[in-house]
């Protein structure tokens, strides 16, 4: 979408790891959560806006170039998965193709990371087929989107 240059895209992917590491060593948690769906839900939820007057105000200029670019895009989305996944602040990867298991997915993930110890003990683990740590293996057998 011509946001940042191809140097400025660089330069982020560059120094994202190293800032994640700073904040890490200063005592902050990071938790990272890339939701994942795939062309055909978006191009589903993009419609969805112009049918619903409830969702009207989610239209945007961008919808449609978001899946004119969906190749590019996932290309882009892949590069900076691969590039900011680091031990100290990785990645989970949400599929978010049905939206209710993929929030209880997300709720699970943090109470696990962050609650009491007792209280993520009350609580399930999230389904493994729908949040997942980000591997390289993710993107070439069907995990993500492609």
């Amino acid at each position: 979408m011509d946001f940042s240059t191809k140097a400025q895209q660089a330069e982020f992917l560059r120094d994202a790891p190293d800032f994640e590491r700073m904040l890490v060593e200063s005592g902050v948690r990071i938790i990272k959560i890339w939701l994942d769906i795939d062309k055909a839900e978006q191009k589903k939820r993009l419609a969805a806006r112009h049918d619903d007057p409830l969702k009207a105000l989610k239209i945007s200029d961008m919808d449609q170039v978001a899946q004119d670019k969906w190749k590019a895009y996932s290309k882009a989305r892949n590069t900076m998965l691969e590039r900011t996944d680091t031990p100290l602040a990785p990645w989970v990867c949400v599929r978010a193709d049905h939206k209710k298991p993929a929030r209880l997915a997300v709720m699970r993930h943090i109470i696990h990371l962050a609650a009491p110890h007792d209280i993520a003990a009350e609580v399930d683990a999230p389904d493994p087929a729908i949040l997942f740590p980000f591997s390289t293996a993710a993107i070439e057998d069907g995990r993500l989107a492609k």
